[in-house]
């Protein structure tokens, strides 16, 4: 499956990496995510909310494990910020999920309701 961390470097990250001389940080990422049992599809830098970044990737199995293994590695650097995971569904994905919705619609009262 494939998911889109997203996260902003904290000011002393931003201070360590002034200059160019630190390792690129696609490296580094993709290397976590292989050893996590994963693959980095696409490493970005973002600036909406501050210097940050944005990594798409895959990750197969023990998805809940590996992918809080990842977050946790990282953010327990007190490098990143406002870390947030989102799975990216397929088309085909967001379809069958609108089914199972259809299904289910029914099934479910929300508070208040009878």
């Amino acid at each position: 499956m494939l998911f889109c961390i997203t996260a902003n470097y904290t000011p002393a990250a931003i201070a360590a990496m002034r200059g160019g001389k630190t390792t690129s940080r696609e490296e580094v990422v993709s290397k976590l995510v292989e050893e996590a049992g994963g693959r980095l599809v696409s490493c970005y830098g973002t600036i909406q909310e501050g210097p940050g970044a944005l990594i798409i990737l895959e990750i197969e199995d023990e998805v809940e494990i590996s992918l809080a293994g990842i977050v946790e590695t990282v953010s327990g650097t007190g490098a990143l910020r406002d870390i947030r995971i989102q799975p990216l569904l397929t088309t085909a994905e967001v379809t069958e999920s609108r089914e199972k919705a259809g299904e289910l619609h029914g099934h479910y009262t929300a508070p208040g309701q009878k």
